[in-house]
């Protein structure tokens, strides 16, 4: 490799990892988090389904075809206030609505119900991205 590709192509890897990895670890995480309520539960390494109170069961809405909503997403305020902010050398998550820790870490009284945490199933997706990303730039098609 001649003097000035090799330049180029540091400069699209610091590029990458300035830049794009941090907006891959977002998005990623985003979605895997706000998947949670979509699974009702947490995954780690496994899916955790979250606790159904049954005073609460009976209060959740049924689906025309007879099921029931989902856990936590009456409103879908809490699975829509998921948000991460790219910070120097971190993406910090979190939520703005003010009953979210409550939820995530549970309290006296009140079930846990995990919907965003650390998650080596989301570690694996995000080095799965990163990784066939870094290969195109040394393994151009």
């Amino acid at each position: 490799m001649d003097p000035k590709s090799f330049e180029q192509a540091a400069r699209k890897v610091q590029t990458f990892i300035q830049t794009d990895i941090p907006k891959i670890v977002q998005v990623e995480g985003k979605n895997h988090f706000k998947q949670s309520f979509r699974d009702e539960g947490f995954t780690d390494e496994i899916l955790v389904k979250w606790p159904d109170i049954s005073e609460k069961a009976k209060d959740r809405k049924r689906r025309k075809n007879g099921s029931l909503t989902p856990i936590l997403t009456d409103s879908g305020n809490l699975g829509d206030s998921i948000d991460a902010d790219i910070e120097p050398g971190q993406v910090v998550f979190g939520s703005d609505v003010p009953y979210a820790k409550r939820h995530n870490e549970g309290e006296k009284g009140t079930p846990k119900r995990q919907f965003m945490g650390p998650s080596k199933a989301l570690e694996k997706k995000i080095i799965d991205k990163i990784d066939r990303q870094l290969k195109q730039f040394f393994n151009p098609i």
